[in-house]
């Protein structure tokens, strides 16, 4: 695989570019360099791209002010045993960013091989 190396002109993204950055990164879960060797654009503006396509994502999503949202119970009842745990753990533990109890991925190894 040679490096790209850029010529010092700007790119546009088009559409498809964009689509492809996000499989590239999302789905095949490729690091950087290697899509912006794919794309033939540096790893700094690959990087950027998709940062600036994430962000409008997250803003595109927010819901207006004053709509209600919709939470499944699943969630809240999650929520809810979340808080029960962080009861039970320790002020050390949580400080030190300790998992909560029962949801270390030593215990959630456990629960899998069970």
């Amino acid at each position: 695989m040679s490096r790209y190396i850029s010529t010092g002109q700007r790119k546009c993204w088009n559409k498809d570019n964009v689509q492809r950055l996000m499989h590239l990164r999302d789905i095949e879960h490729k690091p950087f360099q290697a899509i912006g060797i794919e794309l033939g654009r540096t790893a700094k503006s690959c990087h950027a791209k998709y940062c600036s396509v994430q962000e409008a994502n997250l803003l595109s999503r927010q819901p207006e002010a004053g709509t209600r949202l919709n939470i499944s119970p699943e969630v809240i009842a999650d929520r809810e045993a979340r808080y029960l745990l962080r009861m039970q753990q320790s002020p050390i533990a949580a400080l030190m960013g300790d998992p909560l109890p029962g949801r270390s991925a030593l215990d959630l190894k456990h629960l899998v091989t069970a």
